[in-house]
């Protein structure tokens, strides 16, 4: 197929979206995508040096003692799809300031949850190993049908990455994860960076695991519970527990200390800490933004160290 042919691509495009790929194995719509869905319409970025924000909520009495219960789940405990995971795969799900992360989360009015922080750690400088669900304007070319057909696929890509699927019907999921191990299948790519469905002015991160292990550093975690919605950018949470991260191994119990014993409500912002809402090229420069020192006493009200 010439898939800059502008009208071969709408097509093929139609033709794909009028499967509802509801007996269809992941893999096996991967293979459809990949039929038409080029690469040459990509953003990719180097991030690195910002804090990455990942929610549990804590039911049935859990107590988030380990550092795996703040993790992604394993394997064989992923029952469902995700948008960037299949049925029994792990794969790490973050965003880049607080309130998103507890919006995705779910986390309603009376819950508990623990809040982990994490220092993503910088690649090379020449490495732009994240992709960034986003337009990234006019092809390199100055051809105006591949402008066109970048256009078409920026847009196919972006729908299908904020879709809202309700709990529930996760299998709506399957296209946006097949076009995820397509993106992640490229060669020195580890990371997408995508627009919340919670909060669409702010950004998550969803990360191979295995890269994930190797960046991302945890730095502190609390607990709180979440009682009151301001509006979409604007809640208040207690905070009741909190780790000092430093000496703890791998495998060690998270020595929790319990803070604010007065109750007093904290409130929480989208730019809490890092204004996920500022231009890519704007976030992901480290001078633009606190030192990590900085936005974890902001946040914590002690030091890192």
């Amino acid at each position: 197929m010439e898939i800059c042919n502008k009208a071969r691509l709408l097509q093929k495009i139609a033709q794909f979206r009028s499967s509802t790929f509801e007996r269809i194995a992941i893999p096996d719509i991967v293979k459809e995508l990949s039929q038409f869905y080029s690469f040459f319409n990509l953003y990719v970025v180097n991030i690195g040096n910002v804090p990455v924000f990942r929610v549990r909520k804590i039911v049935d009495g859990e107590k988030h003692l380990y550092r795996n219960c703040l993790w992604s789940p394993p394997s064989d405990k992923v029952i469902s799809i995700g948008r960037a995971n299949d049925v029994g795969e792990s794969i790490f799900y973050g965003a880049f300031d607080p309130l998103t992360a507890i919006q995705e989360g779910r986390i309603n009015v009376g819950e508990m949850f623990s809040l982990a922080i994490y220092h993503l750690e910088p690649k090379e400088d020449f490495d732009m190993s994240s992709i960034v669900i986003s337009n990234p304007g006019k092809a390199t070319s100055q051809s105006i049908e591949i402008n066109e057909c970048s256009e078409i696929l920026c847009k196919f890509m972006i729908e299908e990455f904020t879709k809202t699927v309700n709990i529930g019907n996760e299998r709506e999921y399957k296209v946006c994860c097949a076009l995820s191990k397509l993106l992640l299948s490229m060669s020195y790519k580890d990371s997408i960076v995508y627009p919340s469905i919670q909060n669409q002015e702010n950004t998550n991160i969803v990360m191979k695991v295995d890269a994930a292990l190797k960046r991302l550093k945890l730095i502190g975690v609390t607990k709180g519970t979440l009682v009151h919605i301001k509006d979409n950018n604007t809640v208040e949470i207690i905070f009741s527990e909190m780790v000092n991260i430093s000496g703890v191994e791998e495998d060690d119990l998270l020595n929790y200390q319990l803070i604010n014993e007065e109750k007093i409500p904290t409130l929480i912002t989208s730019d809490s800490l890092v204004k996920s809402k500022v231009k890519f090229n704007s976030i992901f420069t480290p001078e633009n933004i606190p030192s990590f020192e900085e936005q974890y006493s902001k946040f914590f009200g002690k030091s890192v160290r």
